[in-house]
């Protein structure tokens, strides 16, 4: 079972951002926040705040560490446990397995997003031969790697990497091409915003 600091960091972790960001979203001081990522126990009224700022965060598990973080992960966590009872009947990967086709999506996210094997190991912390071993061999998939996946590329959702559910693949395609317009909307405010620049040294002139 996790201590409250292994709690917070996986939730620090599941967030996204950094611990000073992280203070600052849920409305504590980041030197608050630092007290207790080195040991002391956080009160009550901070943790209501990490549960008002992320609802899908069990509260059980927050206070005592039992269960799952959230409902999302406790489903994928089934969702692997019986892929790998029935993957246990077969000898070599192949396309027959439930959790081949898994893999095989998890494949196509990272080459859609131009990214290899290596490259994704390094930013998601998990080991090279793990990813490898899980995605490409016979290695068991962990929630670890699906949480990594989720985390990093947002517009898939568990539902369409775990069942290859048509309705979620639907929502990935929207998520994707909202994704892609709102990047490009911040190319195009970063571009006027250079252009401003100049012209406000011109004016200064």
């Amino acid at each position: 079972m996790l201590s409250i600091q292994e709690r917070l960091n996986k939730i620090i972790t599941y967030s996204g951002v950094k611990p000073n960001s992280f203070a600052e979203e849920i409305g504590i001081y980041p030197q608050r926040l630092g007290n207790y990522l080195r040991g002391r126990t956080p009160d009550l009224e901070t943790l209501d705040k990490i549960l008002a700022a992320y609802p899908e965060i069990d509260a059980r598990w927050l206070l005592t560490g039992e269960g799952f973080m959230t409902t999302a992960e406790e489903t994928t966590e089934n969702i692997l446990k019986e892929l790998e009872d029935k993957d246990r009947k077969y000898n070599t990967v192949s396309p027959i397995q439930p959790g081949f086709a898994i893999k095989g999506r998890i494949r196509e996210i990272l080459a859609r997003n131009n990214y290899d094997p290596e490259t994704f190991s390094s930013e998601s912390k998990i080991i090279k031969s793990s990813l490898q071993s899980q995605i490409e061999g016979k290695g068991t998939l962990t929630v670890d790697l699906i949480r990594a996946i989720t985390a990093r590329f947002p517009a898939y959702p568990y539902q369409w990497i775990l069942t290859g559910d048509k309705e979620a693949e639907k929502e990935s395609e929207t998520n994707r091409a909202l994704l892609e317009k709102l990047e490009a909307a911040n190319k195009e405010i970063a571009r006027l915003n250079k252009e401003i620049g100049k012209l406000e040294s011109k004016l200064g002139e």
